[in-house]
């Protein structure tokens, strides 16, 4: 993602990182930093998604935060010393950490609106839904009637800075309407093509 695309501008610090998924078991160095996130080199690259835990030191201020993989940056071996090799890491917000250690607390998925964590994530949804015209989404209690038309939400949750693309769809089907966790609709995307290339523009 280039910077212009930004929301938060970044920082060019050199930080000090010890990370890890359950345990603060790694060294890497942050190279910049923003509200949304760093820059972490890394010889081993963990998977996008992966969910990670760290202690951010420099000469000024040391902190602890969680975060997301949201990108790879691979740089061949030879080339390491000039251009380092590392991970986009996207912070978690509170409310995310309270979610994960209170699960109880959580409502279930949000009426009409999809989360994609991963740049993988997205293209699934690309090329098994959207590509055919059409999208599944959860509907909670607010089941609409068929065939009405909605209006629905596509977050990107891997970039640094979340972003939302909102569009319409006709109803055509309601899957499991007597199963209160799991009541979702099936949408005709009629516009797909446009949506699909607002979703890989906004998570270029």
């Amino acid at each position: 993602m280039s910077r212009e695309r930004r929301k938060a501008p970044r920082l060019r610090r050199r930080l000090q990182v010890l990370y890890g998924e359950d345990e603060l078991t790694t060294n890497g160095f942050g190279l910049d930093i923003s509200t949304g996130g760093l820059f972490l080199t890394a010889t081993t690259l963990l998977p996008q998604g992966t969910r990670i835990h760290m202690k951010i030191t420099s000469p000024s201020f040391v902190f602890y935060a969680e975060g997301r993989v949201v990108r790879h940056k691979l740089v061949a071996p030879t080339l390491r010393g000039m251009d380092p090799q590392g991970m986009g890491i996207r912070f978690i917000s509170p409310h995310e950490i309270v979610e994960k250690i209170a699960p109880a607390a959580k409502k279930g998925p949000v009426p009409f609106s999809v989360s994609c964590l991963t740049p993988g994530s997205l293209e699934d949804l690309v090329r098994e839904q959207l590509a055919r015209g059409v999208l599944i989404v959860p509907t909670g209690d607010q089941a609409p009637a068929v065939p009405s038309v909605v209006d629905f939400h596509v977050t990107l949750e891997f970039l640094p800075a979340p972003q939302t693309v909102t569009a319409k769809g006709r109803v055509i089907q309601l899957l499991n309407p007597d199963k209160e966790d799991i009541r979702a609709a099936v949408l005709e995307v009629a516009e797909a093509p446009a949506l699909i290339a607002a979703l890989r523009r906004t998570g270029a």
